[in-house]
Order: structure tokens, then C-alpha cells, then sequence
């Protein structure tokens, strides 16, 4: 079977040699392969909403799936920061710099030096970054208002929607 493609642009095809065509026996027999043509292109298109239908509900399986693994994962974490902690205290009340145990071995590192700011008032200018973000929901209202905006233009499209 020819894909959706290829039959709108058969489709196409045949309505300009339709237009062209000089007696009404060859318009008549365009139209009927025309015609042939759109019903494929209908059935394609509810074969096209079947698809949809089925990969939606997949999406939807799978969007569950990764919350369920996120909330997995979330676990996971909380219980290994509480096991870490444990230990810690448990290495601190021992007064103890590393355990040996087994094949593990829990020691205590320095990290790599990071910054902690105090105040950001007295930080010098130099060492701050400003970042802009434009608020498009206040452009659209004051638009919608009656003002003008320079630089922005409200526009609207159109979308394929299918239930």
C-alpha cells in the first residue's frame, strides 16, 4: 500500500491532469482514480488515528512508569543518605578517621574547595552575572490591554488536532 505521501501527491497529480484533460471520458476516469485515491487516503488516516490512540495510551503507560521509578529513586537516595549519616555519627563517636570492613572501607576525604556567599549585597559587581528573562505572559496581557510592545508581535497558528 502507498503511504500517505505518495497518495497526496497522486492526489494532486491527477486533480492538474484533470483540469488539463480534453474529453469528458479521460476527466471522468481521473475523477474516478481521484476518488479511489481520497478513500484511501481516508482509510490512512483512520489507520493514522488507531496509531495515535495506541502510542497516546503508551505515553501514558510510560509517563507512570518513570513517576514510579522516580519515587523508586527517590527512596533509594533518602535511604542511602541516611545510611551515610549513620555511619558518619557512628565514626564520629568513635573518634575514628576510617573502618576497614570486609572488602569496604569508610574513610573520610576532604572536597574540593567550593564558594559559600555570605552576602550578596557586598560582593563585588564584577563577579555577578544578570540574567534576563522576558515575560511573555505579561507582554500577551499588556497587548491584549491595548498597549504597545517594541520588538514583539503576538501570532497564532494553526494545529492538526484528532480525537
Amino acid at each position: 500500500m502507498s503511504s500517505l505521501y505518495n497518495l497526496t501527491n497522486d492526489y494532486l497529480a491527477l486533480q492538474e491532469m484533470a483540469q488539463n484533460a480534453e474529453t469528458a471520458e479521460d476527466v471522468q476516469a481521473l475523477e474516478d482514480t481521484i476518488s479511489s485515491i481520497a478513500d484511501a487516503i481516508e482509510v490512512k488516516g483512520e489507520n493514522y488515528a488507531k496509531l495515535m490512540v495506541s502510542l497516546k495510551s503508551d505515553n501514558d503507560g510510560i509517563e507512570k512508569e518513570i513517576k514510579r521509578l522516580q519515587k523508586a529513586q527517590k527512596a533509594n537516595k533518602t535511604l542511602m543518605d541516611k545510611l551515610v549519616s549513620n555511619m558518619d555519627a557512628s565514626l564520629k563517636l568513635q573518634e575514628k578517621d576510617k573502618l576497614k570492613c570486609g572488602t569496604f572501607t569508610f574513610f573520610y576525604k576532604k572536597t574540593p574547595k567550593s564558594v559559600h556567599v555570605l552576602n550578596d549585597d557586598l560582593v563585588p559587581q564584577e563577579y555577578k552575572k544578570i540574567e534576563y528573562k522576558i515575560d511573555k505572559n505579561a507582554i500577551k496581557d499588556a497587548i491584549n490591554k491595548g498597549n504597545k510592545v517594541e520588538g514583539v508581535e503576538l501570532t497564532q497558528s494553526v494545529k492538526l488536532y484528532w480525537k
